[in-house]
Formats: structure tokens, sequence, C-alpha cells
């Protein structure tokens, strides 16, 4: 199958010289009464001169958040204008420039556990989680803690830690990617997301993931400090011919990449058929998109199949989906529709394997040998493709 160009941006932006963006509008996309928080978010890409691919991905240099800088700050018992080396090139930070912009507080390492063994109030507990059989012990213990936490519950009053050796240990804060959500057809300005903010509870205490609650949170509207840059996909791409039909997978944020999708083969006027298939907890609390899907379904442009699992007592996703129309889709299939997966790697992407696997078994009456050959072979072809983590 031959894919569109390569996306092209006159200007080069990376992690090192990144653009900055502007929240132009956030929203909910949740309503109340949803156990999850999930946003739609426009950033505004004016004069930044990319140009983006329905498809795509975008990087974004997230900031920690404030309460997690200041209590790190208060835990040391620094002044956060101290000068502190980072980095392989030893470049001096302000320590609360550090611990905003380029520093993992999030997580803590093995490295830094190791520096904290010898003098702190829970050296032999620390000891113990250092010894090679208790790897498993140790990796659980160090994802229940953030920086901040893990110091205030170990350090001993009577040995400070310098923030220069707290610096040593500390990863730096990596950029987070999101799935474009909106076609430069209609927004060329502008590139959405479709982000639902991790929240979790560890040793005690609430924590929301750091990318996610910074752009659904802590960042400001309307002011050009967002660092991005484009991350082009390699093969997550529509169809060139805008008459082949496609199948679109994408439970949950995992949407975000096939709203632009349907959005640039509607601008375009393709003729080829559009099958979503969604799923998320409950229809009256996280249907994402509703009015736009409504829109594209009552003219005809647009499947739509849903799988809301907690509406009913017997859990549906989109898999079961899948297999309630097994006929139809190994007919679209058969007659060359492109079937595209979008979210969550380690249980949906893998159910719906399966599912494809079985509906080429049991409605093109193949072997499980000559099934798996099938499915490799529409991999092959570029008709079999997933965005998937």
């Amino acid at each position: 199958m031959e894919n569109q160009k390569p996306s092209l941006s006159v200007k080069k932006y990376n992690r090192e010289q990144p653009f900055l963006a502007s929240i132009k509008d956030r929203y909910r996309l949740s309503r109340p009464g949803s156990v999850k928080e999930s946003f739609h978010i426009v950033l505004d890409i004016s004069g930044s001169d990319i140009v983006y691919r329905p498809g795509d991905t975008i990087a974004v240099l997230p900031e920690n958040a404030p309460h997690s800088i200041n209590r790190t700050l208060k835990v040391l018992g620094c002044s956060g204008d101290t000068l502190v080396p980072f980095g392989r090139d030893k470049k001096m930070y302000a320590l609360k420039d550090l611990l905003r912009y380029n520093a993992n507080i999030s997580d803590v390492n093995k490295s830094l556990l190791q520096e904290l063994a010898s003098f702190t109030k829970a050296g032999e507990q620390i000891k113990h989680l250092l010894e090679p059989e208790n790897k498993s012990e140790m990796r659980s213990y160090l994802e229940e803690h953030q920086v901040w936490d893990f110091l205030e519950k170990h350090l001993d009053p009577n040995h400070k830690l310098s923030a220069d050796t707290l610096c040593k240990h500390l990863r730096p804060l990596i950029p987070r990617f999101y799935s474009i959500s909106s076609s430069a057809m209609l927004y060329p300005n502008e590139v959405h997301f479709t982000i639902t903010v991790p929240i979790y509870e560890t040793n005690g205490i609430k924590r929301q993931g750091v990318a996610a609650g910074y752009l659904c949170e802590h960042a400001p509207l309307n002011k050009s400090l967002i660092p991005i840059y484009l991350q082009p996909t390699k093969d997550f791409l529509l169809p060139k011919s805008g008459d082949t039909s496609i199948i679109m997978i994408g439970p949950g944020t995992g949407v975000a990449p096939f709203r632009g999708f349907i959005q640039e083969r509607f601008a375009r006027g393709d003729t080829g058929e559009n099958w979503l298939f969604f799923g998320e907890c409950h229809r009256q609390f996280n249907y994402f998109y509703e009015d736009e899907w409504s829109k594209y379904c009552d003219s005809n442009f647009l499947r739509l199949d849903l799988a809301f699992s907690r509406d009913q007592e017997k859990k549906v996703y989109v898999q079961h989906k899948l297999e309630e129309n097994a006929s139809e889709i190994w007919s679209w299939v058969q007659d060359g529709a492109v079937i595209y997966v979008c979210g969550d790697a380690k249980h949906m992407a893998k159910d719906v394997d399966k599912v494809l696997h079985d509906i080429a078994q049991s409605e093109g009456h193949m072997s499980e040998k000559e099934a798996k050959a099938f499915i490799k072979d529409l991999r092959k072809q570029g008709r079999y493709l997933k965005d998937v983590y």
C-alpha cells in the first residue's frame, strides 16, 4: 500500500530547540461523575511552520508539578537559587529551574537508593532491598515513592544530603509523546490532544502523571511556554487512495489519531468507508466527541460501534464488538480495507489481535497456521497498523 509523503516542516524543531506553543483551549471530555479526568487540549502553533499529518505525534517537554518541586526543596533544606551541575556536560542550573524543567523527580532509582543506604535512618531496610534476590521487592518499593517523599521518609536529620549529591542521581525529564487528534486541513495552526490524566495513590499520597498534569492542570492558557516538536510517524498513515476503506479500533485516548483521520478524509471528500470502534467505561461519563461522531454518522460518513465496559453486568470491550461483526469485518478486509489499532499495548491490542486471527479462521475458513500467515501478510502490505503503548 502506498502511503502519503513524509511530514514536512520548514523549521526543524527538536528536543534541544523546541517550538514554544501556547494552550489555546482546554476543556474536559469526561463529564461530572467520571472516575477518570480526560481533557481536550488545543495548542496554538501559529508561526511554527510545522506541517503534520494524521497519525503523527507531538513531543512535549513537560514541567514538574509545583508541589513536587517545593517539597523537594524543603526536604533538602536548600535555596532554589543554589547552583548545581547536571547531566553529562555538568552544565550549571539554579536548583529550582533544574527541578522544574530538567530533572525527573517522579521516579526514585536504584542509584539514589544506594546513596542513602549508608547513612539514612532506614539503612537496614534499604540494604535489604538492594540484595540481588530482592529485585522485585525493590522495584515495587521504588514505584510507591517520588523523590521528595522518599527523602522525607528516609533522610536522617543529622545527615544532610547536598543538592549536588542528589542531582548526581536524578535522571533527565524526558519528552512525552501524544498522538495528534486533529487534521491540519481543518486546523492548520493548531494541534489537538486527547488526554486522560493518570491519577493514582501510592504510599498514601495522591499522584498524577507529570506531562498530563502539566498540560491539563498546571500550564497557563495563552502563553507561549509549551516546548514541542513534531515526531513524524513512519507508517501509521492514511492510505493514499481516498477510495480505500478503513477500520479504526481506538478505545479511550486511543481514539485520538482517528479523530484526525476522519476529519482529514471528510475534508478531502474521500469516498472510502470509515468504521470506528470506540470504547470507554461509561457512556454517560466517558463518551468522547459524541456530538462530532454523531455528525459524521448522520451524514453516513462514519460507521460507529461502541463498547462501554461498565454499563452492564458483563463487561464489554472493543474486541467483543469485533467478534459481533466478524462477517462484515472479513468482507471489508477482503475488499482491501486497512485496519488500524491505537491504545493500550498490554491488554487491548493483544485481545484485538487474537480476535482478528479468530475471524480469519472462522470467516476465512483457515487453519490456525494459515490465519497467522494471513495476518502477517496484512502487516507486510501495510494493511494492519498499530500505534500502541
